[in-house]
C-alpha cells in the first residue's frame, strides 16, 4: 500500500528530506460566493472583492508550473462564471499535475457535470470531486440553511458518478449536531444511490478559522469521536486505495487533535504547500491568518516569495508547533505523506 501511495505522488517522498523548493501542494479558493447559508460556515458573509480574474490566473500557473496537487475551493466555485476558462488554464499551465481536487455543496448540478466533464475531456490526471453531505435529509437542509439541498446534492453525485475517469464522493464535516447521525446519513443516501458504500462518505471534523470566517462551532469531545471513528474504520476495513489511506491515517489522529488542538503530525504549511485567497492574497494555510503577501504584487511569481528569509522564519514557527494548530484534510493529508516513514504515523492516537 506505501508504494501506491507514493506513485499517488512521487515528488512528496521529497519532503521526507526536507522543505521543498517549491510548493508542490496548493489549496487556492476561487471565490467567497456562495448560494447556501451554512450554520458551520461564515464565508457566504465575506464580501467579494478583487477576485482574481481567469487572465490572471492562467498567469499565475504559466509561473507556477511545478503546482502537481491542485485543490479548488471556495465559496462555491460553481458560481464563477469563467470556471471553465480557468480549469482550461490547468490543463495547459500545470504539466507535472498529479492530482485536481475540488470540493462542491451539490446545488448546482448541470454545471457541475459540465465543469468535470471538462476536466476529464482536456485529460487532466487525477480528477477527484468532494460533495458536502452534512446528515440525512432534513439535517443536512437545515445545516446548509436551504430546503433542497440535499436532493440536489444526490443528483450532483450521480450525474458525476456516471462520467469516467472520476474519483467522486460525499465529503461529511462532523461537528456535535452531526457526529452521531453517520449511519442514518448513510442509509438515507443508499435508499437513493443503489450500491453506495460506506467508503463513499468520506469524513472529517470541523474548522473555526478565518477562512471560514470564524464560525461558532461545537465539536465533539475527543472521546465521542474516537469511539464513532472506531466503529467506522471496522466497517470499512483496511483502505484498499491511496485516498482512502490518507483518510484512514487522517482519521486515527482526530481524537488527538481534538483534545490537544494542535496539529498531531508535523505540518507541511510552507514546506511543501501553501493557500491562496481568491483577492491573490497568499497564507500559510487555511487556520492562521497570516498574510504573507499578495501574488499581483510578486508578479504572480511564488519563488522568490517562498524562499524569501520571511518565510523561513515562519516555517520555522510550524515546525515546533507554534502555528494556531489544525487538523484539516486541506493541510492534513500532505503532512500524512510526509510523515509516511515514521511508525508513530501508523499509531493510533
Amino acid at each position: 500500500m506505501v508504494p501506491e501511495v507514493l506513485r499517488f505522488g512521487g515528488h512528496a517522498v521529497k519532503t521526507w528530506f526536507g522543505r521543498l523548493s517549491a510548493p508542490y501542494k496548493l489549496t487556492f479558493s476561487l471565490t467567497t460566493k456562495c448560494n447556501l447559508r451554512c450554520s458551520s460556515c461564515n464565508i457566504w458573509k465575506q464580501e467579494t472583492t478583487h477576485e482574481l480574474t481567469a487572465a490572471e490566473i492562467d498567469t499565475f500557473f504559466m509561473r507556477n508550473p511545478e503546482i502537481r496537487w491542485l485543490d479548488f475551493t471556495g465559496g462555491e466555485i460553481m458560481l464563477r462564471g469563467d470556471l471553465e476558462d480557468i480549469i482550461k488554464s490547468v490543463k495547459i499551465r500545470l504539466p507535472r499535475l498529479f492530482q485536481f481536487h475540488f470540493p462542491c455543496n451539490g446545488t448546482l448540478p448541470e454545471r457541475t457535470e459540465r465543469a468535470v466533464r471538462l476536466a476529464v475531456s482536456l485529460s487532466i490526471p487525477k480528477v477527484v470531486v468532494s460533495i458536502s453531505m452534512d446528515g440525512p435529509r432534513d439535517m443536512h437542509d437545515t445545516i446548509r440553511g436551504k430546503t433542497g439541498t440535499w436532493d440536489s446534492a444526490v443528483e450532483t453525485y450521480r450525474r458525476i458518478r456516471a462520467i469516467s475517469g472520476v474519483d467522486v464522493y460525499f465529503g461529511m464535516t462532523l461537528t456535535h449536531e452531526n457526529v452521531h447521525h453517520i449511519e442514518e446519513t448513510l442509509r438515507d443516501l443508499q435508499r437513493m444511490i443503489p450500491g453506495l458504500s460506506l467508503r463513499d462518505l468520506h469524513i472529517n471534523v470541523a474548522h473555526s478559522t478565518f477562512y471560514y470566517g470564524d464560525p461558532e462551532i461545537v465539536l465533539p469531545d475527543h472521546l465521542e469521536i474516537r469511539h464513532v471513528l472506531r466503529s467506522i474504520q471496522k466497517s470499512r476495513g483496511f483502505p484498499s486505495n491511496p485516498v482512502l489511506l490518507l483518510e484512514w491515517l487522517y482519521q486515527r489522529r482526530i481524537p488527538s487533535y481534538l483534545m490537544h488542538g494542535t496539529s498531531p503530525i508535523a505540518c507541511q504549511a510552507l514546506s511543501s504547500s501553501l493557500f491562496l485567497m481568491p483577492d491573490g492574497s497568499v497564507f500559510p494555510c487555511t487556520s492562521w491568518d497570516l498574510p504573507l503577501a499578495n501574488i499581483r504584487e510578486e508578479e504572480y511569481d511564488l519563488h522568490k516569495l517562498w524562499n524569501s528569509a520571511r518565510i523561513s522564519r515562519f516555517v520555522e514557527l510550524i515546525r515546533k508547533n507554534e502555528c494556531p494548530g489544525c487538523w484539516t484534510p486541506c493541510e492534513a493529508y500532505q503532512s500524512i505523506i510526509a510523515s509516511l516513514y515514521r511508525p508513530r504515523t501508523w499509531i493510533p492516537s
